[in-house]
């Protein structure tokens, strides 16, 4: 039996949190996602605003970044083809520009122990009071996150281009100089 494709958002998710947390995530996205007030992205950055119950939290998701030089040298690879700059502005990305991002060294599907996450549901105090490694492991696990993890996978397959925005990749700035 053939393997069915994955779609970006999949790929995206399952590197991010393992496939049994993404089965979680994926029966509660529609419910999580409906939480998320703003969403926010910068190069490497992803900040959300997350309320319920008369109550907003500022979630943010620090993806991990590529060396300047391989950074550098991918954005000289995209603007010496204009075939594909032509793809990114059309907000698609195709295999092979994934997979000259992966080959010089841009982390396009991180796993969530490479993402620094915050969430301001737990204040100072608790975190003072908790370990830091039981804080941490909170953090990453609260409704919040999770529903900012959801809406950016429904987002990914209408946007794909967010998987280089994701990686630190400034496409304005790559797109507005060519």
């Amino acid at each position: 039996m053939a393997q069915r494709k994955l779609e970006w958002h999949e790929q995206w998710l399952l590197a991010l949190l393992g496939a049994e947390d993404y089965a979680q995530l994926r029966a509660r996205s529609g419910v999580l996602a409906d939480l998320v007030l703003r969403l926010d992205f910068d190069p490497g950055v992803i900040t959300a605003w997350v309320g319920h119950d008369n109550v907003s939290y500022q979630v943010t998701l620090k993806l991990p970044s590529a060396e300047t030089a391989a950074l550098a040298s991918f954005q000289a690879a995209l603007s010496a083809n204009e075939d594909w700059l032509a793809t990114i502005r059309e907000g698609c990305i195709s295999k092979k520009i994934v997979a000259c991002a992966l080959a010089h060294g841009l982390k396009l599907f991180p796993r969530l122990d490479e993402v620094q996450v915050s969430c301001t549901c737990h204040d100072e105090a608790e975190a003072k009071a908790e370990s830091e490694a039981e804080s941490e492991a909170a953090v990453l696990l609260c409704p919040q996150v999770a529903a900012v993890i959801a809406l950016v996978g429904e987002f990914m397959d209408d946007e794909p281009s967010l998987l280089l925005l994701l990686a630190g990749i400034d496409l304005e700035a790559l797109l507005g100089h060519v």
